[in-house]
């Protein structure tokens, strides 16, 4: 997904910033209080990568050192490094089995599970009804151009992947 200048983040009224070091990133206010949306360090990221998918991250060898400014071709990089990961996921029957908890049908009901548990994981915490339709939807219109249904759920870890909410971090400013 494309960042639209404007655009907020779902569920945190903040929009999108790209991080300069090592100055601090540039606040952002909603009507109830200041925060500070914060790109994953590499560390970070991989980190978060082999915790979701049981697989090292590629962020080193991948995306720009952490103090430099992150312009459109890093999230271009991202991302390419999810769909390189999730290509390697897919490839290894025994990962692809820790994130297909069920058997995905043209049944809904395993694929809104899977996107819940994998959303949930990725974004640290709950997420909203227009989140899991949204991924949903994504598997189904994966499906209907001729992904089979655990392709579909591939599709999803992507897009999970690349999303600000896995990306980011809103952190209170310290003022």
């Amino acid at each position: 997904h494309a960042f639209v200048e404007g655009e907020l983040l779902p569920g945190t009224g903040v929009a999108p910033q790209a991080v300069e070091e090592p100055a601090a990133p540039a606040a952002v206010s909603n009507t109830e209080s200041t925060a500070t949306l914060v790109r994953l360090t590499n560390r970070e990221y991989d980190s978060a990568v082999q915790d979701l998918l049981g697989v090292p991250g590629v962020a080193d060898s991948t995306f720009p050192a952490d103090q430099l400014t992150a312009g459109e071709d890093t999230f271009d990089r991202y991302f390419d490094a999810a769909d390189a990961l999730s290509e390697q996921v897919w490839s290894n029957p025994f990962l692809k089995s820790r994130i297909l908890t069920c058997t995905p049908t043209e049944d809904a009901a395993c694929t809104r599970l899977l996107v819940t548990a994998i959303g949930s994981r990725a974004w640290h915490g709950p997420m909203a009804q227009a989140d899991v339709d949204r991924l949903t939807k994504v598997a189904t219109d994966a499906f209907a151009l001729g992904e089979t249904p655990s392709d579909s759920i591939k599709q999803v870890v992507k897009t999970v992947l690349a999303s600000p909410q896995f990306l980011y971090q809103v952190a209170p400013s310290q003022i």
